[in-house]
């Protein structure tokens, strides 16, 4: 192995090296172009020893050369390339950087992909009022997934059946239904592609794909949290005392009782005030959808749930209002109603995310601590 002070480095524009490219020979003889094959292959050998794994530090990795590489007019090769490769280290031994004051959270995105950015950056947040980040290093990890085609619209789907026209056992058929356009099988697969990617838990920004959180906690083996239990937690430290919650959420999300579901158990005195039929379906569903956000259409978008959010503020007089649609959030907050306490569910599930995240870490830390005392014993 050469040391750092005699390894000679050929500048990258010698011939034959990474990246570069030789020029045409045109009508070359067969002795030059012999000659030049000649000098190729000898500075490719030598490309191959400067970036050998020893030289690299990188123990077992292997470099590995295009099989076939094009030629010149005259027969030269050109562009030479030499790609990196660590096929032949075992996973357990790549030698990557352990976890530090977070553990990286999966996002199974995409539901829409701006309300998935929209949660990233709102993690990224939490996590820094919980531990300071001095360097990249430790910020929180999030691994999103954010492919919209994968999952079907959840409020279509749901509605496609009333809930209370059926019994038990024909909802759960609905929601575990084997076909393309039932939005669960699109969430598993992210999630499954999420763990295998190092995620130690999970969370959707999507209120209503929550009606799937049963079903999908069944199929995957690592924590996935649930966005109403972050948003009452929310409303626990907000206004524990909180007798009437407005609520604005897909139809989806209302139909399905989503909310109230989770609340029997941490919030049972909770009324819930709701938009009037016509504004839930010309403000509601419109803001977010089809004339709204969704559509990319921002400004009509707030008008739309703005004037739905004020007609319950004004009617019910609530405690506190929800804003229980990840796309909601993008255009309204708490400076909309800077007298009324005001839940962002995605800034709750955010906040959740990241204590999870942060206590994980610390998990991992002790365990590992306590491995490495075993270890001296």
């Amino acid at each position: 192995m050469h040391s750092p002070s005699s390894l000679h480095r050929p500048s990258l524009s010698s011939p034959g090296m990474v990246g570069s490219s030789l020029p045409d020979t045109g009508a070359a003889s067969t002795s030059q172009s012999a000659n030049t094959g000649t000098r190729i292959r000898s500075r490719f050998k030598h490309a191959l020893r400067m970036f050998s794994p020893a030289n690299c530090g990188l123990g077992g990795a292997t470099f590995r050369s295009p099989s076939r590489l094009p030629a010149t007019s005259g027969g030269a090769q050109r562009n030479i390339v030499v790609r990196a490769s660590v096929d032949n280290i075992p996973e357990d031994q790549i030698p990557l950087p352990p976890i530090r004051k977070f553990v990286p959270v999966g996002v199974i995105g995409g539901m829409g992909p701006d309300a998935t950015n929209d949660l990233n950056a709102k993690m990224l947040e939490e996590a820094r009022k919980i531990e300071s980040a001095p360097n990249d290093q430790d910020n929180i990890g999030v691994i999103a997934y954010n492919v919209p085609h994968l999952i079907n619209d959840r409020t279509g789907y749901l509605n496609r059946v009333d809930i209370n026209q059926v019994s038990k056992e024909e909802w759960q058929n609905h929601l575990t239904s084997p076909t393309t356009d039932n939005p669960l099988w699109g969430m598993l697969h992210a999630a499954k592609q999420l763990k295998a990617a190092g995620a130690h838990l999970l969370v959707m920004p999507c209120n209503t794909a929550h009606m799937f959180h049963p079903e999908l906690e069944k199929r995957i083996d690592i924590p996935v949290l649930h966005i109403a239990d972050a948003a009452l937690m929310a409303l626990k430290e907000a206004n524990p005392a909180a007798k009437k919650v407005g609520l604005l959420a897909t139809s989806g999300t209302i139909n399905n009782r989503l909310y109230e579901g989770r609340a029997e158990k941490v919030h049972p005195q909770v009324e819930w005030a709701y938009p009037t039929p016509a504004s839930q379906r010309d403000e509601v569903m419109k803001g977010i959808y089809d004339d709204g956000v969704k559509a990319n259409n921002l400004e009509n978008g707030r008008r739309l749930l703005k004037s739905a959010g004020d007609t319950v503020v004004t009617k019910h007089k609530p405690d506190a209002l929800f804003l229980a649609c990840t796309e909601i959030p993008l255009v309204l907050s708490q400076k909309d109603y800077p007298d009324q306490i005001v839940i962002d569910a995605t800034q709750a599930l955010a906040k959740l995310a990241a204590q999870k995240s942060f206590e994980l870490a610390q998990k991992y830390h002790a365990q590992r601590d306590d491995a490495a005392q075993s270890r001296l014993h």
